[in-house]
């Protein structure tokens, strides 16, 4: 699905607020753009698991700081 599309369609003329947007097809625009039409989960989990790894692979593709704390998650840091 694309984001202009859905956001065009939902719009309200004339209203200055954006539309409202459900939750899980937040996360799933979100894991469209940025990870990727070739992007899944191979392991027999529900939706809400899904959500999951797609959040923590979002996290690991593009925040330092995620990154960072795994890192000192690791090595135990966080005690």
């Amino acid at each position: 699905m694309k984001w202009s599309k859905w956001l065009n369609d939902n719009w309200q003329e004339n209203n200055i607020l954006p539309p409202e947007l459900e939750p899980q097809l937040a996360i799933e625009i979100l894991a469209e753009y940025l990870l990727g039409n070739d992007w899944y989960v191979s392991a027999p989990v529900n939706v809400k698991q899904t959500n999951c790894e797609i959040v923590d692979s979002i996290l690991y593709k593009y925040s330092k700081k995620y990154k960072k704390e795994l890192k000192s998650e690791l090595k135990g840091d966080n005690k």
